[in-house]
């Protein structure tokens, strides 16, 4: 029985590395299909998707996430305008 659950943990681990060298490829993939990177050049996010396996992945796909767009929001809210009223964005209803 002890030789049947050492297999299995080593199946578990192997299955386990075998993700993570997954991970690492498909954000290395990720990585050279895309135009442009934020925050740093692309061969200093290859090394950290490589060598912070998987925490480098993680902050790589995070960092390059495109914030929403506004427009959608304007879009709903059609009859709305943009005032700026002490440094910050107000939204008033009323006809522009």
């Amino acid at each position: 029985m002890e030789g049947l659950a050492a297999s299995v943990v080593l199946i578990a681990i192997l299955l386990g590395v075998l993700l993570l060298v997954a991970f690492d490829l498909f954000c290395l993939v990720h990585l050279a299909a895309a135009d442009r990177v934020r925050f740093l050049p692309k061969l200093a996010w290859a090394v950290a998707v490589v060598c912070i396996s998987p925490f480098g992945g993680l902050v790589y796909l995070l960092s390059q996430r495109r914030p929403k767009a506004i427009a959608g929001f304007l879009s709903a809210v059609q009859r709305a305008c943009l005032i700026r009223c002490r440094g910050r964005l107000r939204l008033v209803a009323v006809g522009c």
